[in-house]
């Protein structure tokens, strides 16, 4: 989870908060953090296997603030499988996602009149 969160604040919030241009390298990295974890998924139902654990719980919000920003997951099929299995078994998985994508549309909108 750090990794991923890690990567979505070096990526996005210079561009949120201070209007920079995306940085191709910092999506990258992105994108690696990403293959790694659809690596890890390889095979499993849940992030520690077969039997939903609080790391599904913690990733799951990571992985929908990607979402939210319009990052493209559906590129890590493991993942994509693991995020869809996640939101059926996992109840208010979503709270709060409404105020970021609020927040980032903002952010956006703000940015676009610079």
């Amino acid at each position: 989870m750090g990794t991923l969160i890690h990567s979505f604040a070096d990526y996005y919030y210079p561009q949120f908060l201070k209007n920079a241009p995306a940085d191709p390298a910092k999506f990258a990295k992105m994108e690696t953090a990403f293959e790694f974890l659809n690596t890890f998924l390889e095979g499993q139902k849940f992030v520690a296997g077969d039997t939903l654990t609080v790391a599904d719980f913690s990733i799951v919000a990571t992985v929908s603030t990607f979402v939210v920003a319009d990052f493209d997951i559906t590129k890590y099929p493991n993942v994509t499988r693991w995020y869809e299995a996640v939101q059926k078994v996992i109840p208010g998985w979503d709270e709060g996602l409404d105020a970021m994508k609020e927040w980032i549309a903002e952010k956006r909108k703000e940015n676009a009149t610079k």
